[in-house]
């Protein structure tokens, strides 16, 4: 058998049988986009800025009926803000119906200085009732003062102001921690102390221990099933809704604090009938208050 010649190098042949059917992709096309001169990358735009600068529109071209154009118009006050008095523990509420063209930047201040950012504090516009609201939860003495609120955008700005009074608790509890019958366990009949011959010390107690203990609260067991139910709660109302007389168009902010485990669902009835969904009403609940809010605007 004949041995078959091995040459060092690279094989040159062809794939391709004929290669010169590749010869017409190596001439020069028409359309054929040219290098520059260093042979690189094309930096000829794609688009011609000609036409980009057609597709403008004149500062001068007639408005479409269908271009909106939004008109400034400065804050007003539609509804001002009303003196109110709460009770100390509960929620107090301020109110104001404020519009204005775009949409004012609201700022509220008591007794004339910004008001102290504070937990207890929420602030919130509703935009559609453009009703703009300040919550206080657990209202305190010295939360009492006149609070203003002011809405400015660049046509102008206006402000509203009313007085918040707080009424105090009262500060001592007239009920007793303990009841008295409990402190007629630990009297003793009147008997004569005698004194030790030795020691000259009477060391008997003053209080038998066997009636101390009497006293004592001892925890209650509680089976498996009732510790399984601990972490949970029926709804409980704190503090109940209470009766408002509103005057025509003024808006109107119903409350109560009801507390419940996992967090309730709320539904609102007016006339026992579910409350119709409308843009004049807006309801929250805030958490860490557990109070829940329906407010209605004029």
């Amino acid at each position: 058998q004949g041995q078959i010649p091995v040459q060092s190098g690279v094989d040159q042949s062809s794939y391709i049988s004929q290669p010169d059917r590749f010869a017409v992709f190596d001439q020069i096309q028409p359309n054929r986009r040219p290098y520059n001169d260093f042979g690189g990358v094309d930096e000829t735009p794609l688009v011609s800025m000609e036409k980009i600068n057609l597709l403008e529109i004149p500062s001068n071209a007639k408005k479409q009926p269908y271009d909106i154009e939004e008109q400034a118009q400065a804050p007003t006050v539609i509804t001002p803000l009303q003196p109110i008095t709460a009770q100390e523990g509960s929620p107090a509420v301020l109110t104001a119906k404020i519009e204005g063209s775009p949409m004012p930047n609201f700022t509220w201040f008591k007794d004339n200085a910004p008001l102290v950012a504070s937990s207890r504090f929420t602030t919130y516009y509703h935009i559609p009732s453009k009703l703009v609201v300040l919550q206080i939860n657990d209202a305190r003495p010295d939360d009492t003062g006149e609070y203003t609120v002011r809405a400015d955008n660049k046509s102008g700005d206006v402000t509203t102001t009313a007085k918040l009074d707080i009424t105090s608790l009262p500060s001592v509890r007239d009920q007793p921690f303990i009841s008295t019958d409990k402190f007629r366990l630990l009297e003793q009949p009147n008997q004569p102390r005698s004194i030790d011959d030795i020691s000259g010390v009477d060391e008997r107690p003053l209080v038998d221990f066997t009636k101390l203990q009497q006293l004592e609260i001892k925890p209650a067991r509680l089976t498996e099933a009732e510790q399984g139910d601990t972490e949970q709660f029926k709804p409980t109302v704190i503090i109940p809704l209470r009766n408002i007389e509103a005057i025509e168009n003024q808006p109107v902010v119903l409350s109560a604090q009801i507390e419940g485990k996992p967090q309730p669902q709320f539904s609102w009835f007016k006339d026992d009938q579910p409350l119709a969904e409308g843009n004049r009403f807006a309801t929250q609940y805030d958490i860490p208050s557990k109070t829940i809010f329906l407010t209605i605007a004029g």
